[in-house]
Formats: C-alpha cells, structure tokens, sequence
C-alpha cells in the first residue's frame, strides 16, 4: 500500500477519534464482508497494524481468514 494512502487513512482515524472520542480501526477491502473482516483486525493488531489494514492484497487476505475466527467478528454470526 503506498505510504501516502496509509497516511490518508491514519488521519481519517485521528479526526474521527478526535471529534467523536471513538477508537476506530480502518479496514480497506473488496468487499463489505472482507472490510468488516479487516476493520477488526486492524484494531484487534492495533500494535501492529495501527489501526489501518489494507486486505486488498491476496496474502494479507488469505492470513486474516486463517487467523480470525468468524464468531470474533460483530455483526457476523
């Protein structure tokens, strides 16, 4: 992922917290499922990931789907 895209969306989470107060992750993703996905992964690795994770990449993708379990995800059952 370009540097400048990782930058954008880390603002993105900086405003959001910094008007609203709520810790927000970024997940960037082909689809909302996926999205959704990554989103929680991306707060779930905030060390990590900094709470911004692309999964647009096939190998990041195929990572997440092995190591998350489906019940961990909200709003997936």
């Amino acid at each position: 992922m370009p540097s400048y895209l990782t930058e954008f969306r880390r603002k993105i989470r900086a405003k959001v917290l910094k008007y609203t107060g709520i810790p927000v992750g970024v997940g960037i993703a082909h689809t909302k499922t996926l999205a959704k996905l990554v989103n929680h992964t991306a707060k779930r690795l905030q060390a990590q990931t900094g709470g911004v994770m692309d999964l647009c990449y096939p190998f990041k993708r195929d990572w997440v789907l092995r190591n998350t379990a489906v019940e961990e995800v909200w709003g997936i059952v």
